[in-house]
C-alpha cells in the first residue's frame, strides 16, 4: 500500500487568493478617482510605460478661462512701442496657451490628429471627421503670420472660439493617439508634436538644426559605448530621428526647402 500521505501544513489548508485582484482591492478610492481622471499619455509600448505621474483632466471652463487670462495678460505686457512687439506676444501666447490648447486637444481631437500625421507621412487612412485639430493648427498657421499685435490678437481670439464651440459640444471625441503610437512608434509626445506644428518656419528651422547637432553628439557616444546596453542613448537617438522625420514633412508640406 502506498504510504499515507503527510497531514497538509496551514499554508496548504489556506484558501488561493487572486493577488491582483486583492491589490486593486487595497487601492486607496481617492488614488483610483484620480487614476480615472488622468489624462491620457501616448503609449511607448509595453516595455517603456512612463512612471506612472498622472496629469489631471482640466474641466472646459478652466480651459476657456486659461485660453482668455493668457491673452489678457499678453495684450497688457506687450511693448506699445519699438522692438519686435507682435513677436513678444506671440512668445507669450504660445507659451502660456499650451497646456490649455493640449487639453482641449486631448478632449475634442477625435481623429484629427492620426488624419494629420497620415497625410503628412505619406500614409493611407480614411477620411478625417473631427476638425478641430486642423482647425487650429490653421489657426495658428495665421496667429504666425499676422504683422501686428492687434493682427494677432484678432487672430488668437479665433482660435480661442473654436476650442471653446468644440469644448461646448454635448459629447466631444476624445483625441485618438493611433497615429502617434503606430506610425510613430509612442517616440514622440503630444507636446513636442503640437509646438513642432505651432512653430515658425523659422522656430521650425532652429529646431531642425538643434536636432541634427544631436543626432551627431549620439552618433560618437554610440559609436564609443560599442558593447555596452547604451538603452538611454539609443531611446534619445530613434526620439530624434522621429522628430526629424517629422519635421522635414511639415517643413515640406509648408513649401520650404531649407
Amino acid at each position: 500500500m502506498p504510504p499515507d500521505k503527510p497531514p497538509r501544513g496551514d499554508d496548504e489548508r489556506a484558501p488561493l487568493v487572486d493577488l491582483y485582484q486583492d491589490s486593486q482591492i487595497q487601492i486607496d478610492p481617492r488614488l483610483r478617482a484620480r487614476m480615472q481622471d488622468a489624462a491620457h499619455e501616448v503609449s511607448q509600448g509595453p516595455w517603456r510605460e512612463r512612471a506612472f505621474a498622472p496629469r489631471a483632466v482640466m474641466p472646459p471652463e478652466e480651459i476657456v478661462a486659461g485660453l482668455r487670462n493668457e491673452l489678457k495678460m499678453a495684450l497688457v505686457s506687450s511693448p506699445l512701442g519699438g522692438g519686435d512687439a507682435v513677436g513678444t506676444a506671440r512668445q507669450q501666447v504660445k507659451a502660456g496657451w499650451l497646456p490649455f490648447v493640449r487639453q482641449a486637444i486631448e478632449q475634442a481631437g477625435g481623429d484629427g490628429l492620426d488624419g494629420l500625421l497620415r497625410a503628412l507621412l505619406g500614409r493611407p487612412g480614411p477620411k478625417v471627421n473631427d476638425p478641430l485639430v486642423a482647425d487650429v493648427f490653421a489657426g495658428y498657421a495665421a496667429m504666425n503670420e499676422a504683422a501686428t499685435v492687434d493682427a494677432f490678437m484678432q487672430e488668437a481670439g479665433k482660435v480661442q472660439s473654436l476650442i471653446e464651440q468644440a469644448l461646448a459640444q454635448p459629447a466631444p471625441k476624445k483625441l485618438s493617439f493611433r497615429a502617434l503610437e503606430k506610425d510613430l512608434e509612442g517616440r514622440l509626445d503630444l507636446d513636442a508634436v503640437l509646438v513642432l506644428f505651432f512653430s515658425t518656419g523659422e522656430e521650425l528651422a532652429l529646431r531642425l538644426a538643434d536636432v541634427h547637432q544631436s543626432i551627431d553628439n549620439l552618433r560618437k557616444q554610440l559609436r564609443e559605448s560599442m558593447g555596452a546596453q547604451p538603452n538611454a542613448s539609443l531611446w534619445n537617438f530613434s526620439r530624434l530621428k522621429a522628430e526629424h522625420i517629422l519635421i522635414e514633412a511639415e517643413q515640406k508640406r509648408r513649401g520650404k526647402t531649407k
